[in-house]
């Protein structure tokens, strides 16, 4: 009774395999697809398109001696003086976010003319014919 049992189990176990390996194989030929679709130029443009931001990168903090006494008043004022600095650069880093957008905006805008434009030869040959 109890090897009858055990190879019931392991039947079930060998058909579980056989299923398992042919999912595997379709899993596999699917990978084999997807790397002859990879064009490395293609793929390369694609990703800085996409994560192209225009920013730098942050500039180095200086580091600041903490003292005791009358000197950390003067060097509190030094650290907010040096962080309003900071954020003029910000400021100046988003203006290629700007630029990027603005262009965008004038692309989609091109695109809206020549449909219009379009449009309008279309009406002007139904109204002469």
């Amino acid at each position: 009774e109890r090897i009858e049992f055990v190879r019931r189990v392991l039947k079930r176990c060998i058909s579980g395999e056989k299923e398992m390996v042919t999912i595997v194989n379709k899993c596999r030929e699917g990978v084999e697809e997807a790397v002859a679709w990879i064009s490395v130029e293609k793929d390369q443009h694609i990703l800085k398109e996409r994560y192209k931001t225009g920013d730098l990168p942050p500039t180095d903090i200086q580091f600041e001696e903490m003292s005791l006494g009358r000197e950390k008043k003067s060097s509190s004022l030094t650290r907010r003086m040096s962080r309003s600095n900071y954020s003029q650069k910000t400021d100046k880093q988003n203006l290629f976010q700007k630029k990027r957008k603005l262009l965008s905006n004038i692309e989609k805008y091109r695109n809206e003319l020549s449909k219009g434009t379009k449009e309008k030869r279309a009406l002007q040959l139904m109204i002469n014919t």
